[in-house]
């Protein structure tokens, strides 16, 4: 009885969801969600890297300098990475 009561609630959750979606409803976006940064400047060079770079794991956290895409980096004069290689356009 437990599992039918269950599956018929997680079905109910999901057509609310899917009405409420479809009349443009919707709940707030979080921030993080929004754009999620890709790329990590340091204050302290023109370079973005890969988070994953080795280069970019020696910049300190108060240096960092996030950015969502290529695009937002070059327009503040960064240029790419030549160890990790993120792209350039």
């Amino acid at each position: 009885m437990r599992k039918g009561l269950l599956k018929t609630a997680l079905i109910s959750t999901l057509v609310i969801s899917t009405l409420l979606g479809g009349c443009g409803a919707r709940e707030a976006t979080s921030p993080a969600l929004a754009k999620t940064p890709t790329y990590v400047g340091s204050s302290n060079s023109d370079k973005y890297h890969y988070p994953s770079c080795t280069a970019a794991k020696k910049i300190k956290e108060a240096n960092q300098v996030w950015f969502s895409d290529v695009s937002e980096a070059k327009s503040v004069g960064y240029v790419p990475c030549k160890v990790c290689k993120p792209p350039s356009s």
